[in-house]
C-alpha cells in the first residue's frame, strides 16, 4: 500500500564531477526511502549509453560539461523521451541558459549550493508531478519575467502585434492584409517602433525581440 502511495523514483545523475556523482548519489538514498540511483554519467555521451540499459523516472542533470552541455541534452531528452523529468543541479544560474532551459520545458531547478534536504525535496517534488524552483532561481526568474514585462511594455498592443509579424518574415503589405489595416499605418507603426529602439532594418528588430525575449522562433 505504502509503494503505491509513494512509487520509488529511479534517478540518473549526470555531473562531470566524480564527487559530486557519489555526494549527491549518497545523499539522496540516504535522506529518502523513495529515490534510488540507478546510474551516474560523466559525459552527455556515457548518459545516453546508460539510458539504452535504464531508463530513469527523473534525470538530475548539470548544465557545463566537457563535450555536449545539459542545454543540449535536457534538448534530446524532451525529444526522444518526454515522459522523463528533468531537474537541473548546477551552480550555474546564467539568464540566458536559464531562459532556454524553461523553453526547453525543464521541471526544475536547484541549485549545487543548497542544503541536502532541498535536493532531496527538489527530487520527489518533481517526480511527483510538481515543479521546483530554488529560491535563488526563482529570484533571477522573477528579474527576468520583470524585465521582459518593462521591455514589452515599451510597445502599444498593435505595435507588438506588428514586431511578432516582421519577426516571422511578413512584409509591410502582407502586415496591412493580416491586421485589416492601411499599408501607410503599418509603415507608421514601423517608423515609430525604430525610433523606440533606434534601430534601422528588421534584422535588427529581430535581433532585439528575440535577445530581450519579447518573442519566441
Amino acid at each position: 500500500m505504502n509503494e503505491t502511495m509513494n512509487p520509488t523514483i529511479k534517478v540518473i545523475i549526470v555531473d562531470d564531477h566524480p564527487l559530486i556523482l557519489s555526494g549527491v548519489s549518497s545523499a539522496l538514498e540516504k535522506g529518502s526511502s523513495r529515490v534510488k540511483v540507478i546510474g551516474t554519467a560523466l559525459s552527455a555521451n556515457d548518459f545516453f549509453t546508460l539510458l539504452k540499459k535504464e531508463m530513469p523516472d527523473l534525470v538530475l542533470l548539470d548544465i557545463i560539461m566537457p563535450g555536449i552541455s545539459g542545454i543540449v541534452v535536457a534538448k534530446k531528452l524532451k525529444q526522444f523521451y518526454p515522459a522523463v523529468k528533468i531537474l537541473i543541479l548546477s551552480s550555474e544560474s546564467e539568464e540566458e541558459d536559464i531562459m532556454e532551459l524553461l523553453r526547453i520545458g525543464i521541471n526544475g531547478f536547484v541549485s549545487k549550493t543548497a542544503p541536502v534536504s532541498n535536493i532531496v525535496d527538489a527530487v520527489e517534488t518533481v517526480a511527483d508531478g510538481c515543479e521546483y524552483f530554488g529560491r535563488d532561481i526563482a529570484r533571477i526568474i522573477e528579474g527576468i519575467e520583470r524585465k521582459v514585462k518593462q521591455r514589452t511594455n515599451e510597445f502599444t498592443a498593435r505595435e507588438l502585434e506588428i514586431v511578432n509579424l516582421c519577426c516571422i518574415g511578413l512584409q509591410c503589405k502582407e502586415i496591412a492584409s493580416r491586421l485589416g489595416i492601411s499599408l501607410r499605418t503599418v509603415e507608421t507603426h514601423k517608423s515609430n517602433i525604430f525610433h523606440k529602439l533606434n534601430i534601422n532594418n528588421n534584422v535588427e528588430l529581430v535581433t532585439y525581440a528575440l535577445t530581450n525575449h519579447i518573442i519566441r522562433i
